[in-house]
């Protein structure tokens, strides 16, 4: 067996050590963490969304003229949040009010529980 030979055999090895230590870390290190819907936070966001009159737009069930339950199967627990706080940031000329400065952050929180719940979805 020459020198070189040995070296392909050798990079090789090296080369499927790599990418068994890397395919199962982007694997699992990429997937969302999930997290479960705390009811009463849920509850608490629900009051939140009423009370700022969420519902004209979203519905009761968060399925009504300005969808939401498309949005969360995409959108992750800060872009939500970051939506709520200054939706034009995203979407000039929204209609959608900025809640930052009106809603506590927990408040905020809350109401991503009420529509995580509302989706059907823990994340």
């Amino acid at each position: 067996m020459t020198t070189i030979s040995m070296c392909k055999r050798i990079d090789a090895r090296i080369m499927m050590a790599m990418i068994m230590m890397t395919v199962p870390t982007m694997w699992f290190g990429c997937s969302p963490v999930r997290q479960t819907i705390d009811p009463q936070r849920a509850l608490a966001g629900q009051k939140v969304y009423e009370q700022y009159n969420c519902l004209q737009c979203h519905g009761y069930d968060g399925n009504d003229k300005m969808n939401l339950k498309k949005a969360l199967r995409k959108t992750g627990q800060d872009e939500l949040k970051a939506w709520i706080l200054d939706p034009g940031q995203f979407k000039p000329g929204t209609e959608m009010p900025a809640y930052g400065g009106v809603l506590a952050d927990s408040e905020v929180n809350d109401v991503i529980q009420y529509l995580r719940q509302l989706a059907g979805k823990s994340r």
